[in-house]
């Protein structure tokens, strides 16, 4: 893979950023991690990458700090001088395309010398391709349509036991809110409000 191929993929894990904020985001990844690494180990990975990316490797290569995943975070995000959780996101999706170049031995290598939580980060990860929605040829039908398969709206259809006179006014007028006279109680007037009850 050349620096080209190499940048490309770094930007499409990356998002939505500029080639600017992109590619610093890429240089300080690259920074970061050379730096966190002993001199064998980054010039190992230096090795396995394409020349330019190599050469941003090999400016840093013996500072040797060390660190967690949680500390080369917070290297990356002041040194691109974003957001903690932005510098997670970058420093994670760089990582995974310069773990992909590293061969057996170097991933060896960095799982004797790194903290666990930076050899994950070079794990090499499935990113799975946006997935493309698919429309059938025949419409499918909805509840809104009447029933599944069905060929009448829910609006014209009608239910054989419905009412459909109360409406009206005509039938079931003792049982519409209109016209009703209140609860059992209230009609024979034992209600509370009136002064009497079942007791009296």
């Amino acid at each position: 893979m050349d620096d080209t191929s190499f940048r490309e993929l770094a930007r499409e894990r990356l998002g939505p950023l500029g080639p600017e904020e992109s590619d610093r985001a890429i240089d300080v990844t690259l920074r970061v991690l050379a730096e966190a690494c002993s001199r064998c180990l980054a010039d190992h990975i230096a090795e396995a990458l394409p020349p330019g990316a190599a050469k941003i490797m090999r400016e840093v290569i013996g500072h040797e700090l060390g660190g967690d995943a949680s500390a080369i975070v917070a290297r990356t995000a002041r040194r691109e001088g974003v957001r903690t959780a932005l510098g997670v996101e970058h420093l994670g999706a760089i990582a995974s395309v310069i773990g992909e170049h590293l061969d057996d031995e170097t991933m060896r290598l960095a799982e004797a010398e790194l903290d666990p939580s930076v050899v994950r980060l070079l794990q090499p990860r499935r990113f799975a391709p946006p997935t493309i929605a698919h429309h059938d040829a025949h419409p499918r039908t909805t509840l809104s349509e009447g029933h599944p398969g069905g060929t009448d709206q829910l609006a014209q259809a009608h239910h054989s036991s419905a009412h459909v006179d109360s409406v009206s006014g005509v039938a079931h007028e003792d049982e519409r809110l209109s016209t009703a006279h209140g609860t059992r109680q209230e009609q024979q007037h034992e209600t509370l409000a009136e002064g009497r009850s079942k007791r009296s």
